[in-house]
């Protein structure tokens, strides 16, 4: 984006700066290119800065099919009006929008930013549906989402009345020690872990270390 002020030596200028452009572009960087060319200082009602839009506008749409880094060049509607509240601001160490904005200024470049933002959003390309996944599963995290895909099956098998149903139906004498029959059952889609089971059946005779007293 170039600034420019609808004065006869900014026009010219601005035709010393594209012929920077071109040179950079040539021996430096080739993608670089001019995105559009914003009016600033700008007071509508001279018919000097009249003529010198004409002139750009001419300018730009005889670039039009070339090759040259500003053919795809545009100038933005938005015209920063000339207003003190620019400069003061920058006396004082703000911005516009901290300062007065309320102001003329403060509007025109806010109005600016969102016909730049607009711009933007209506040339980046779609993305297609069929595009594929940015990141690719390493293989230890494939099958670790295989085992836990495998559980969550298993246990949408399974009727939600189930659990209370298996807890009711066998006697306290059969069920294994330390195991209480009127444990609250699980969250509805959050499967238990081995952990939560060994610890919910450990025996109280296990020791500090956590492990498991040996059987006769």
């Amino acid at each position: 984006m170039i600034p420019l002020q609808a004065h006869f030596f900014a026009l010219q200028g601005l035709g010393k700066l594209l012929d920077t452009v071109t040179l950079v572009r040539q021996r430096i960087n080739p993608g670089l290119f001019v995105g559009g060319v914003v009016l600033c200082m700008h007071d509508a009602t001279t018919r000097l800065s009249g003529e010198v839009v004409d002139d750009l506008l001419q300018f730009l749409e005889r670039s039009r099919g070339t090759s040259t880094p500003w053919a795809n060049a545009r100038l933005y509607q938005t015209r920063i009006r000339r207003n003190i509240k620019l400069a003061e601001s920058s006396s004082y160490g703000k911005t516009v929008f901290d300062y007065e904005p309320r102001s003329n200024g403060a509007i025109d470049y806010a109005r600016l930013a969102e016909e730049v933002l607009g711009s933007i959003e209506t040339e980046v390309p779609p993305v297609p549906q069929s595009a594929p996944p940015r990141c690719r599963l390493q293989p230890e995290d494939d099958g670790a989402l295989q085992g836990e895909s495998g559980r969550e099956s298993a246990a949408s098998d399974v009727p939600p009345e189930s659990g209370d149903a298996l807890a009711e139906g066998i006697p306290d004498a059969q069920l294994p020690a330390g195991v209480d029959a009127a444990v609250e059952p699980a969250a509805a889609g959050a499967p238990e872990s081995q952990a939560d089971v060994i610890l919910r059946s450990e025996p109280e005779g296990a020791s500090a270390t956590g492990s498991m007293p040996a059987t006769a």
